[in-house]
């Protein structure tokens, strides 16, 4: 005769289940069309040469980004610098720069500078954060990129999976990213590491290999690897990101004129909704 107590504790076991089962989760990008967002980029970049100083950067961005259509397979865009701020410090020198003061820095940095403020950038790309067309005034300028446009502050630099995941799962993207005569291969891993107050908090690390010639040395040629490690929180309803941070480190060997020159490259990437 069959032990009732077990048939029991069987039943409720077997009918928990479900209540048990962890929920899954579907990242995408869905705003309402006519909606903006502000974001501030903050960025520092650092470059060393041994134990040699070569140059250092730090840089604050005031983004606009307002959503034009959103539908359930494609979402568009329009991106514009309003201002920025910062300085760079190179071989013992110095220089500000200061969009909405322009008589307050270096004049050569801010004439660089409002070169990127008020330019339009418009763009069309899945829910998922994949870019599907548009157009970036930035191209050619000094460190524009004509094919970064997968990286934007609206998804933290986040591309979501199609498909639903779950608290600890994983996914892995592969970017191609070509900048001024530089060609970056990353793999990028991101995962959800918990749901919070209805934000998806999600963690990344990464490898990559730089390779290229540097337009200012038409005879250099520069090869290297780098690792990254990130973070984001994307709000659950609209796949917006709240903040997101990233941290970039690269060593590079830089052949030109005969010489060969070790550097290691630090980048430090914040960016913050405001509104």
């Amino acid at each position: 005769m069959k032990n009732p107590v077990c048939f029991v504790l069987l039943s409720l076991a077997i009918g928990l289940q479900p209540l048990c089962a962890q929920e899954s989760y579907l990242l995408k990008i869905q705003p309402k069309a006519g909606t903006e967002y502000r974001f501030i980029n903050n960025v520092n970049i650092s470059v060393i040469s041994g134990d040699e100083a070569v140059m250092s950067t730090n840089m604050a961005q005031n983004i606009v980004s307002k959503i034009t259509a959103s539908s359930a397979t494609e979402v568009s865009m329009t991106e514009k610098v309003e201002k920025i701020k910062g300085s760079s410090t190179s071989m013992g020198r110095t220089f500000d720069f200061d969009t909405s003061n322009p008589t307050a820095g270096n004049p050569t940095m801010n004439a660089q500078m409002e070169q990127l403020v008020g330019k339009e950038m418009v763009s069309r790309f899945k829910p998922n954060g994949l870019f599907i067309a548009g157009n970036n005034p930035f191209e050619g300028m000094a460190g524009g990129s004509g094919s970064a446009s997968d990286f934007r502050n609206i998804t933290g630099g986040v591309r979501f999976l199609d498909e639903a995941i779950k608290i600890g799962e994983s996914w892995t993207v592969v970017d191609t990213i070509q900048n001024q005569g530089m060609t970056t291969i990353a793999h990028t891993t991101w995962t959800l590491q918990e749901i919070k107050d209805n934000l998806a908090i999600l963690s990344s690390k990464g490898t990559g290999n730089i390779a290229g010639h540097p337009p200012m040395l038409p005879d250099g040629k520069v090869e290297g690897s780098m690792n990254t490690t990130g973070s984001a929180t994307i709000e659950l309803h609209s796949g917006i990101c709240r903040e997101s941070t990233q941290r970039m480190e690269a060593k590079m060997n830089m052949s030109y004129s005969g010489q060969t020159q070790q550097l290691t490259s630090v980048t430090e990437t914040e960016v913050k909704l405001v509104n």
